[in-house]
């Protein structure tokens, strides 16, 4: 028997107490907990399925160089993750709109406590863009919820972490004056793999061959080794390769608000195709169409 119950008097009233089994107890404990695990936040993977021409692959930077090829070098906490539809980029006719009339492709802003600021002279609290275009490149991909959170969806293999509140970052951010805004701009980000011995510097993984790759040189060093090293290079070292570095940044992820910052916005207006569908994975969608941010396309 699950349960048994006996009468108590309680204030000259008598009520009826019931006992729950103990293995019962240890189930409901169970399924409450499990309810309450929070995800696993970690860095997600930077991956793109196009090909790249051979002589548009670009090798990992020197760590000088990707050290002075960015505006500053912060580690923080993660604070608040979310999905923004405003700004939003209308690519045919090349504006930028606060409201979208037709679907969109989010953009997301990540909270960011800093800690400590390895290069620069950033403090305090900052709000880290990252446009649709980088956005595209995040698995597992990062798609609104109804609940209207986040919904970190994953393919066929279960590779790569969503972001979250609570989790260490590390950010080579660039500075966009025109919006006074930092954004990542296609640089990776950063963080620390405790699951050896001692934890070591991670970047995040690129399967990107067109796309920018971390310093393989700071890949797997202990924090305070990163930070000596990060600390001990000299600009005019490599000023020349950096600088270039910044300008082929600035080319490839700079002249375009949906690649630093900004949604896309896909006006019903301006075409005679059906309004997308909303999705969560490819089955979703039509035979010819594949789910892209949420929408099949």
């Amino acid at each position: 028997m699950v349960t048994s119950s006996t009468e108590v008097t309680l204030g000259g009233v008598k009520r009826a107490m019931i006992r729950i089994s103990i293995p019962v107890i240890i189930l409901m404990a169970s399924i409450l907990a499990s309810s309450c695990t929070k995800p696993e936040y970690g860095l997600p993977l930077m991956a793109s399925l196009g090909s790249c021409p051979a002589d548009s692959i670009l090798p990992p930077p020197s760590g000088c160089v990707w050290t002075f090829s960015n505006d500053s070098i912060v580690w923080g906490t993660i604070t608040a993750v979310r999905l923004t539809d405003t700004p939003a980029y209308i690519q045919s006719s090349r504006e930028l709109v606060d409201v979208c009339d037709g679907s969109t492709n989010m953009a997301m802003e990540l909270d960011v406590r800093i800690d400590k600021t390895i290069r620069g002279d950033l403090d305090g609290k900052i709000i880290v863009h990252i446009g649709n275009q980088q956005l595209l490149l995040f698995y597992p991909q990062p798609l609104p919820a109804q609940s209207g959170g986040i919904d970190w969806v994953y393919g066929s293999k279960k590779t790569g972490k969503p972001l979250g509140p609570g989790l260490k970052v590390g950010l080579a951010l660039h500075r966009v004056e025109k919006y006074e805004i930092w954004s990542l701009m296609g640089e990776p980000m950063f963080g620390l793999d405790d699951t050896q011995n001692s934890p070591v510097i991670v970047f995040q993984q690129v399967f990107d061959e067109c796309g920018f790759k971390p310093p393989a040189e700071l890949n797997g060093l202990a924090f305070d080794q990163f930070i000596e090293l990060v600390g001990s290079y000299k600009e005019e070292d490599c000023a020349d390769a950096a600088a270039e570095r910044r300008q082929l940044i600035t080319n490839v992820w700079g002249l375009v608000p949906d690649s630093f910052m900004a949604a896309v916005c896909m006006p019903h207006s301006q075409s005679d195709e059906p309004v997308p569908e909303s999705c969560t994975v490819n089955a979703d969608c039509g035979p010819t169409q594949t789910c892209v941010n949420g929408w099949c396309q």
